[in-house]
C-alpha cells in the first residue's frame, strides 16, 4: 500500500484582508492568488497602518500623519504613518546665580591653601584666571615661606621672575609646607612601578657615593609634538608662569653594592620592569627592558630592538616625581648625589 500523502492546508486570504497589508506589498500580489506569496515584514505592518473608514478617527492625530498613496493598479488609499518623535532635550537647570567681579576672587585667593588650589580654580573662569597669574603664586610662596634648608634656586630672590614661577613655588612647597613634607616621606609607588612603562629614557647616571652604587634613570612621558608658530613672541615665552622643563618626568633610583655596566639608553622606551626577592631574602633582583618603540609594552620583544638591564643585588628602589624634594634639581644628575 502506498503511503498517503499529507495534504497541507493552505490558508486563504480574503481580498479585504489582503488590502490591509501595505508597505512594499501591493494589491496585485494578491489579485489572482488565494495564497499570500510572502509574510509581510514586521516593520511594514508597524510603520504603515491601513485606515478603515469607520475607525480612522480613533487614531491620535499627534502620533500619525495621513498620506494618500497610489498603488500600481491606480487605486488610492489613505494611510497613516507614524511621525518621527524628536529627541527629548536634556532638562537644563536654569537656576539664577550671582556673578561676582574679578577683584572679589582675587581677594579670596589670598586665603586659599596649597591643597585647595585645584578646587578653587574650578569654581569659575575668573578663579581659573586668578590662579594663572604670577601674583597668585608669589603670595602663595610668601605665606608658606620658612627659612629652612632649601635649594638655592628656590630662594626668595629667584621667585621674583615670571618665567616658570608656578613650577618653582610647587617645588618649594615640598620643602616648606608641612603636609607636603610629610607626603614626601611616604613611598607612593612602592607597589606600583608600572607607572614608568611607556616612558622615554632622557638621561642615565651611574655613580659611586659612600660605598654604594646609585643608578638613576630619568624617564619622561612623551607628548605629541606641536609645530611652533614662526611668529612666536619671545616676550610671551618669558612670561609663561607654567613653564616646566621637567614636566611629566619621573626618576627611577636604584641602590646597589655592586657595579654594573649600563648601555646607552637615551631615546629608548621602558617596556617592562620586574623585581623579585632574592634567594637570601635580603635583596631584590631587578630586570628592566628598553625598546626603540613604546608599542611593545604589552607583548614580549626578543629581537634586536630591545635592551635588557639586570641589576642584582638591589637594596633600595625609589620612584620620584618632578616635584619631589629628593628629585635632582640640578641638570647634571651626578652632582645631585651630594644633596642626599
Amino acid at each position: 500500500m502506498g503511503k498517503k500523502k499529507r495534504k497541507h492546508k493552505q490558508k486563504s486570504v480574503r481580498g479585504e484582508e489582503a488590502t490591509a497589508i501595505v508597505g512594499d506589498v501591493t494589491i496585485n500580489d494578491f489579485a489572482n492568488s488565494n495564497v499570500c506569496p510572502r509574510k509581510p515584514k514586521k516593520c511594514d505592518v508597524n510603520g504603515v497602518i491601513k485606515l478603515e473608514p469607520q475607525s480612522w478617527d480613533e487614531y491620535n492625530e499627534n502620533d500619525y500623519e495621513y498620506v494618500e498613496e497610489r498603488s500600481e493598479d491606480g487605486s488610492v488609499s489613505l494611510v497613516a504613518k507614524k511621525k518621527d518623535k524628536p529627541r527629548e532635550e536634556a532638562a537644563i537647570c536654569k537656576t539664577e546665580g550671582n556673578e561676582y567681579p574679578y577683584d572679589i576672587w582675587q581677594l579670596l585667593s589670598e586665603y586659599i591653601r596649597p591643597e585647595d588650589v585645584g578646587r578653587f580654580s574650578g569654581i569659575c573662569k575668573a578663579c581659573y584666571s586668578v590662579t594663572n597669574t604670577a601674583r597668585f603664586w608669589q603670595l602663595m610662596y610668601k605665606k608658606n615661606y620658612v627659612n629652612k634648608h632649601i635649594p638655592e634656586h628656590l630662594r626668595p630672590r629667584n621667585v621674583s621672575r615670571m618665567y616658570g614661577i608656578r613650577t618653582l613655588v610647587i617645588k618649594s612647597l615640598f620643602f616648606m609646607y608641612p603636609p607636603y613634607v610629610e607626603r614626601c616621606k611616604v613611598d607612593t609607588y612602592k607597589d606600583n612601578m608600572d607607572v614608568l612603562l611607556k616612558r622615554q629614557c632622557v638621561e642615565t647616571c651611574v655613580e659611586l657615593y659612600k660605598g654604594k652604587w646609585y643608578y638613576k634613570f630619568k624617564l619622561q612621558r612623551m607628548k605629541e609634538i606641536r609645530r611652533q608658530c614662526s611668529g612666536l613672541d619671545l616676550i610671551e615665552m618669558l612670561e609663561d608662569i607654567s613653564a616646566n622643563n621637567e614636566d611629566d618626568c619621573m626618576l627611577l633610583k636604584i641602590v646597589s653594592l655592586d657595579h654594573f655596566l649600563i648601555p646607552p639608553l637615551e631615546g629608548m622606551y621602558l617596556t617592562s620592569i620586574r623585581s623579585k626577592l632574592g634567594q637570601d631574602m635580603s635583596h631584590y633582583n631587578l630586570h628592566l627592558r628598553f625598546s626603540t618603540t613604546s608599542c611593545h609594552a604589552h607583548r614580549p620583544v626578543d629581537g634586536g630592538d630591545s635592551i635588557h638591564v639586570y641589576i642584582d643585588p638591589v637594596y633600595h628602589i625609589e620612584i620620584l616625581d618632578w616635584w619631589h624634594s629628593r628629585y635632582p634639581h640640578i641638570y647634571n644628575m651626578k652632582l645631585s648625589l651630594n644633596q642626599e
